[in-house]
């Protein structure tokens, strides 16, 4: 079958292709360039089609390389870990709110959300891609304390990597917020740190 070529100037299709390989934005346009490419009878078409989709391609590998550098390297992990740790002091915070609105502390995280304005209760410190699940939250029988903490990289409850909350002293004693250790998952032993 012979195409025949319509007389419209190539280079408007041929730009589209070549803003493929624009960082993020490129992704969009390669899908765009790719679409027109595939419907146009412009002579160059099949040109435009290959650059588009290369520079889709790169999008794509670097977006890979941009995600996998950022949950591996060293200073992201160490930097998502102390977001982590503050998120937690402010979930500290919020249980104090509650406490002293309620007159106790919540049964679960979840009532939290409700109560006191705290919109992140999901752990994020086993990365953007794990499961959401809220961070881990214990009432102690007393009812005067709790732990809470995240599970850290490894996604895994009581394991080295969890990460308890950034409090200062001054916070912390003014808290019902107790390191649980993974043994008895009880309130710790009164010389304990």
């Amino acid at each position: 079958m012979v195409k025949v070529f319509s007389g419209k100037p190539n280079w408007p299709l041929l730009t589209l292709a070549a803003l493929s390989f624009i960082p993020g934005f490129g992704f969009l346009i390669g899908a765009a360039a790719i679409t027109w490419a595939l419907i146009s009878s412009r002579s160059r078409a099949r040109l435009a089609l290959i650059i588009a989709a290369t520079g889709l391609a790169g999008n794509i590998a670097l977006g890979v390389f941009v995600y996998r550098f950022a949950m591996t390297d060293p200073a992201m992990v160490e930097a998502r870990r102390e977001l982590v740790a503050v998120q937690l002091a402010l979930v500290v915070e919020g249980l104090e709110a509650h406490r002293a609105q309620h007159g106790a502390y919540p049964k679960e995280l979840t009532e939290l959300t409700a109560s006191s304005g705290i919109r992140n209760i999901l752990d994020v410190s086993a990365g953007v891609s794990a499961s959401r699940k809220p961070y881990q939250y214990m009432l102690m029988p007393d009812g005067e304390h709790y732990g809470v903490f995240a599970v850290g990289a490894d996604g895994e409850p009581w394991t080295a990597d969890d990460i308890d909350p950034k409090l200062d002293d001054s916070l912390q004693a003014r808290t019902g917020w107790v390191k649980v250790f993974q043994e008895t998952r009880e309130l710790p032993p009164a010389d304990a740190p």
